[in-house]
């Protein structure tokens, strides 16, 4: 019994910890799409040729992309060096 309520609390800790897929147009009409992990402040991002991911944010940095970038500000944060390339 114990192992199941483990696994169980797991399952739930990670869904809350990963959010849904939100989508971003930028001004150029290019498409977007980012997901957070806030067990990792990270974010995961796929526009239409590849997917990245990010290197961990502050707290405050993290708090403030979440809920106030657009899709150029994540179109900007792709011509810096913080994040790498996942296959």
């Amino acid at each position: 019994m114990y192992n199941r309520i483990y696994l169980y609390t797991i399952k739930l800790n990670n869904k809350l910890n990963q959010t849904k897929m939100n989508t971003y147009t930028t001004i150029t009409g290019r498409e977007i799409k980012v997901s957070s992990n806030q067990s990792t402040r990270t974010f995961t991002i796929k526009t239409e040729s590849a997917k990245y991911r990010t290197l961990p944010f502050s707290k405050e940095e993290f708090r403030r992309a979440n809920e106030n970038w657009t899709g150029n500000d994540w179109q900007n944060f792709l011509k810096t060096d913080e994040y790498y390339k996942v296959n």
